[in-house]
């Protein structure tokens, strides 16, 4: 897998190597050993509905008023909702650079009611509240004042993080709704290798979720085992490494066309992240990349889930039945919902989380 990010007047790529740098087993915060409960989710409940068409779907969201959000840039109208009580479905973001389009809509977020998607190219963010009659509208659309953004979590109604610029050795950047940057804090997790690299960041890529009853946000990096938690002011409350113990080495490499970012080793750690008031899931995949070998997208599917409580104490780890893309979860109904693998195609499956959540932890 590899990434063309274009960063100013330069290209970065993310360049591969086959050297392993792990920490002695001792040395990590957690491993597979660590959590008190090991379960596995299966029979799974597939959702069927006729009207529904699924090119390469790959973000899903519950909304609490009983919808999926499924992102699918396969189609023209490349977000559907769906009304799990009608099975109607709604689509929206046509591709363009106008109103209410976007050209590389990606991360998709729920925020109380109101359903956040992020445009990577333009960059802009757009929200869709609900109006009447179980109907979604555009109800705000902006810029944002900067560039090589990726992703973000919706934090409060006038504040949203972000894993800052892919070029910056900040953290965290936080934006209003006018698409202001008003702070940006906090430092990248540790690494070896040059002391300056330019789109350093790349390296530590993560994905977000948020408690906004505990004031608390997660981020799980992409391809390094370090899960950070802070309060929603940035401040760094915890970093935690495992179950693997990667030293990550990061340098710069110069190219004809410019310069890439070097990742040693790299591996595909933690995919997608799910936060509830009590604790927060990360998909794990552990993918580790083989000169000569060409992944599949069922080889970067996660199999598995590591569950935290928000001090970052392991709670427990479940394998799951089928490789999954994205996972969200219905907290209020103890149910998940998941993107998985099913023959060739992905399809949106559902499992009861009943007896997993009810443990003691």
């Amino acid at each position: 897998m590899s990434g063309n990010i274009k960063i100013s007047l330069v290209l970065f790529l993310i360049f591969y190597s086959q050297s392993c740098n792990l920490l002695n087993r001792d040395d990590v915060d957690f491993t597979d050993s660590s959590f008190k409960h090991n379960a596995k989710i299966n029979n799974g409940k597939p959702y069927h509905n006729r009207n529904l068409m699924l090119g390469n779907p790959d973000w899903i969201r519950y909304h609490p008023d009983s919808f999926l959000v499924i992102l699918d840039r396969s189609f023209s109208n490349q977000l559907k909702i769906i009304d799990l009580k009608s099975d109607s479905i709604q689509e929206y973001i046509a591709q363009g650079k106008g109103p209410g389009e976007m050209i590389v809509p990606y991360c998709v977020q729920i925020f109380e009611k109101d359903i956040y998607v992020f445009d990577l190219q333009l960059p802009k963010i757009l929200i869709l509240s609900p109006v009447s009659s179980r109907k979604f509208s555009i109800t705000k659309e902006f810029r944002l004042n900067e560039k090589n953004l990726n992703t973000y979590y919706p934090l409060e109604e006038n504040l949203m993080v972000f894993q800052s610029s892919l070029e910056e050795e900040t953290r965290l950047t936080f934006f209003n709704h006018a698409g202001k940057s008003v702070k940006k804090i906090g430092e990248l997790p540790p690494r070896t290798g040059d002391r300056r690299v330019l789109g350093v960041n790349q390296a530590f890529a993560s994905w977000i979720a948020a408690s906004s009853r505990n004031k608390k946000f997660a981020m799980a990096c992409a391809y390094t085992d370090i899960i950070e938690i802070f309060d929603f002011n940035g401040s760094l409350i915890k970093r935690i490494q495992g179950p693997l113990g990667i030293q990550l080495n990061v340098t710069n490499k110069n190219i004809p066309i410019g310069a890439v970012v070097k990742i040693e080793p790299l591996i595909l750690v933690f995919n997608r992240i799910d936060a509830g008031d009590k604790e927060f899931w990360i998909g794990y995949t552990g993918f580790k990349t083989r000169k000569g070998y060409r992944q599949t997208y069922r080889d970067i599917a996660s199999r598995r889930f590591y569950c935290f409580d928000w001090k970052g104490h392991p709670l427990r780890k479940i394998e799951a039945d089928s490789g999954f893309v994205d996972f969200d979860i219905d907290w209020k109904n103890k149910t998940l919902y998941d993107l998985r693998w099913t023959n060739k195609s992905l399809e949106i499956a559902s499992y009861s989380l009943e007896d997993i959540l009810n443990d003691k932890n």
